[in-house]
């Protein structure tokens, strides 16, 4: 679902289309793989949400990577990898990258917090795990989101749509998950909220 910070799951006509035009891609994404494709809508919302580059992009820098999982050619890693272009992304003030942040589970509240110091930016991929610690920094009354979250939207949860980790007790990848993954949109610069 796409909408501001105090969005709560309605669907509105807008949500409605957009699923619309997921379920359709993501039922030929076979036939589709590596195709550009031409589609048209009369919702303007749908229009406007698909043409800013799949929502929020384009992406800089993938934060949280490693050779095998990077999503952008500019990436950072846990530890040295031949291609990314550094280690520990806590080491680097991420203001002014669009950043495309998908961290392990565990420091998704330290992402968040660094975000906030260094009035970063960029999309946020994790668990909508209510019980989380990170929830109450995103959520604070449980009844909408912090004002810097300008947007979110559900992932699929098929196992096809991730990549899996390289230990066998990696979730992600393996199986189709049990649970909500959410892409957030995240804007801590001061002069924007």
């Amino acid at each position: 679902m796409v909408g501001g910070p105090n969005v709560r799951l309605q669907k509105s006509s807008t949500w409605k289309e957009l699923n619309a035009v997921r379920n359709i891609l993501l039922s030929m994404i076979n036939v589709l793989k590596d195709k550009r494709i031409k589609w048209f809508s009369d919702n303007q919302n749908v229009v406007t949400i698909v043409e800013k580059r799949f929502l929020w992009g384009p992406h800089e820098i993938d934060w949280f990577a490693n050779d095998d999982n990077h999503k952008l050619t500019v990436f950072y890693s846990r530890y040295w990898t031949v291609n990314s272009m550094g280690i520990d992304a806590f080491t680097i003030n991420w203001q002014g990258a669009n950043g495309w942040f998908v961290p392990p589970v565990c420091l998704v509240s330290k992402v968040i917090s660094y975000m906030r110091q260094c009035f970063a930016h960029g999309t946020l991929v994790l668990p909508l795990w209510k019980s989380a610690s990170f929830w109450p920094m995103l959520c604070p009354t449980g009844e909408g989101f912090i004002k810097e979250v300008k947007g979110c939207i559900d992932l699929p949860t098929n196992k096809k749509f991730y990549t899996s980790g390289k230990g066998n007790k990696s979730v992600f990848g393996n199986i189709d998950l049990p649970f909500r993954v959410l892409a957030l949109r995240l804007d801590f610069e001061p002069f924007n909220n």
